[in-house]
């Protein structure tokens, strides 16, 4: 039996990773994402949707593919970088002797 095929529909980012992890990655425009989420269900083992291509789509067309169960459908959080903690980062130059502020005056 064949793996299933797993298939991403989102922006060129998030494709970009996950192509790199062997998905099925589809860059969709906004205009073309009912259609290629139709195709996606009639061959995708899992049908991933990324945050831009879910908002393309009615919530019910979602919800409606949802409760069919096959292909399991699921929509992808955010993806973002993460929010950077200047305290941590100021602690971590410190201690790796990377804190250019020493000796200058207050």
């Amino acid at each position: 039996m064949a793996p299933a095929t797993v298939v991403l529909i989102g922006d060129d980012l998030a494709c970009a990773g996950f192509r790199l992890a062997g998905v099925d990655a589809r860059p969709t425009a906004t205009a073309d994402v009912p259609a290629a989420f139709d195709a996606a269900l009639r061959h995708a083992g899992l049908v991933l949707l990324g945050t831009s291509a879910a908002a393309a789509l009615p919530p019910t067309v979602i919800d409606a593919a949802r409760r069919r169960g096959q292909p399991p459908v699921a929509v992808l959080p955010p993806l973002s970088a993460p929010a950077t903690d200047a305290a941590f980062v100021g602690r971590l130059h410190r201690l790796m002797g990377l804190d250019n502020t020493a000796g200058r005056a207050a």
